[in-house]
């Protein structure tokens, strides 16, 4: 098994000794190189960018899935406490505000990219967009819904 030293330079040593040199050089950006990849490099910045995405996503599936668990009676009276109702409130909170960010993301990395490759439309950014409004207006539904509910009761 190679295993791969991260270096601010562009460069990577394995340990079998190999040296692959690549990236920006005097950048200061970690870049990551696993041998025998077809992934080039995958620098820290990507890396954080995909937590977030991965985050952001199940942010909207989390409340709902308490919603239905506490309508439902399925999380064993924690519903019925204190702790629920804020973990509820927050969530209601945070869900639409991580969504807005991601989407302002996403518009800034897709509009980075577009003046990086001269106006031309990047074909891998426009669905990380749609995909970041489509979880944007996820959000707003699911938040609309809990406001619905909150009023039945």
């Amino acid at each position: 098994m190679l295993r791969t030293m991260i270096d601010t330079s562009g460069t990577s040593v394995s340990r079998a000794g190999r040296v692959s040199s690549g990236g920006i050089k005097g950048s200061g950006r970690a870049v990551i190189r696993w041998p025998g990849s077809r992934l080039a490099a995958l620098d820290c910045e990507s890396c954080q960018v995909i937590l977030f995405r991965v985050v952001v996503a199940a942010l909207p599936q989390l409340l709902l899935l308490l919603l239905a668990g506490g309508q439902f009676d399925l999380l064993g009276g924690w519903n019925h406490t204190d702790s629920a109702f804020g973990v509820l409130a927050a969530l209601f909170l945070v869900t639409p505000v991580a969504t807005a960010v991601l989407l302002i993301v996403e518009m800034v990395r897709y509009r980075k990219r577009m003046r990086q490759d001269s106006g031309a439309r990047p074909a891998r950014s426009r669905p990380r967009v749609a995909f970041a409004v489509l979880l944007f207006l996820e959000a707003l539904v699911v938040d609309l819904l809990v406001v619905s509910q909150v009023r039945m009761h």
